[in-house]
Parts: structure tokens; sequence; C-alpha cells
């Protein structure tokens, strides 16, 4: 009776340690390497679709932020009876596919900012540059921003007073004016200014990898309408 309790008891130990060894063995190569590759599965699979959704997101911000700033522009000409230019910078960055950074005709449009005019004829900041997230740009075609792009409007120079925080005096600019009336006018390249008609007076933002100068809106943008007549923004979403 004794020895078969003992018998049974040694079984009963050898089962335990071996249940014990097998636990501390963990899994093993296969099952790490199919795990590790259904990881990487997800991985690319969710990748696309998050880089997505950020982008929209930031595209979505900065079509609010645009607006906000060209408000901003229209509220300080006529509250201080004053000219205001609102810029639209066109530079490269470095690093960017395509782009050389000492030749702005190869970069995006990327940035804004808005200036008064004093007494003195003299354009002052109002603001400080404001720049358009990281893949997002201003398009630079007639069909989508025609208030950039109209055929006789003229594109400035860098100018000493203003030096973008990424490109330095490597960049040139759109513009358009604000009058205290409400008036919007654009710059032409005879070196005057004409009222923009209604249906030249919008710019379009959308992802850097949608391309530049489309002939037609991605799936994904922003655009923005300037009323001649107001001075007044207003955003178009799909």
């Amino acid at each position: 009776m004794n020895t078969a309790h003992s018998s049974c008891s040694q079984v009963l130990v050898r089962a335990g340690i071996g249940a014990r060894k097998k636990m501390l063995a963990g899994f093993s190569l296969v099952e790490l390497l199919v795990v590790v590759a259904i990881i990487m599965v997800i991985y690319a699979l969710a990748t696309p679709a998050v880089t997505s959704i950020v982008l929209s997101f930031r595209l979505n911000s900065a079509a609010d932020s645009i607006v906000n700033t060209l408000g901003f522009a229209r509220h300080s000409s006529i509250a201080q009876n004053c000219t205001v230019e609102v810029r639209f910078y066109r530079f490269a960055l470095a690093g960017m596919p395509g782009e050389q950074s000492s030749n702005p005709a190869t970069g995006k449009v990327r940035a804004i900012q808005a200036f008064e005019y004093n007494s003195s004829g003299i354009a002052v900041p109002l603001m400080k540059v404001q720049m358009l997230p990281t893949g997002i740009i201003f398009d630079s075609g007639s069909a989508l921003s025609p208030l950039l792009a109209g055929s006789q409007q003229q594109t400035y120079a860098a100018t000493s007073q203003v030096s973008l925080p990424e490109a330095g005096m490597n960049y040139t600019y759109g513009t358009y004016q604000i009058r205290p009336s409400g008036i919007t006018q654009v710059g032409l390249s005879s070196g005057t200014f004409t009222t923009l008609p209604t249906g030249l007076s919008c710019i379009t933002l959308h992802k850097l990898t949608d391309g530049d100068a489309l002939s037609r809106p991605p799936s994904n943008y922003v655009t923005i309408q300037v009323d001649p007549i107001s001075a007044t923004p207003q955003s178009y979403k799909p």
C-alpha cells in the first residue's frame, strides 16, 4: 500500500515538474515569429488610415485658422481705417523631394501673414508669419486658387522686412489688399490693384501628397472664399 502510494506521489511530482518546465520554457521561436508577423500586418494596415486621419485633422484645423486670420485682417482694416495686405508665401523646404531650398519656384505656398499700411505708406506686420501644418499646402493653380494665380496677377520677391522661419529670404509671395470700405483688391503685374471678381476670390487648401496646381479638387480639401465687396472669408468643405 505504501509502495503504491509512493509511486503515485512520484508520478505526480514528475508531472508537476514537467508542467513547471513547460511553463518556464515560454514561447517557441515559431510562435514568436507568428506574433511579430501579425503585429507587422496590423501596423501596415493601420498606418495609412491613421496618417490620413491626422492629415485630415490638420487640414481642417489649418482652414479654420486661416479663416480667423483673414477675418482679423478685415477687422483691422475697418477698425484702424487703413489698407491691410494679406501675403501668401511660397518657399521650398530642404530635404523635401523635388524642392530646392534656394529656389522658391520649386516650393509650395505654405504660409500667410497680414500687414497694415501706415500713414507713410509703409507695410507693417500685423502678426507673425503663420505656417501651415506639415503636409498641408495652399494649391497654387488658377483652377483651385484663382486668388493666388490669376493670369495677370503679380508675384512679388522677398522683402527685407520679413525673413521666414524655414526659408529665410528665399521666398516669393502673392497678395491681396483690403480697403477700409471692405473692398478687396489684388495686385496686377502692371503694379496696380484691381477689385477681385466674385468667381476669382477663393483659395484652396489640401494635402501635399495630392500634388499642386490641380485641375480639380482632391477627395479632401477646404476652399476659402473672400467676398470681394466686404472681404468676409467663408470656408467650404466637401
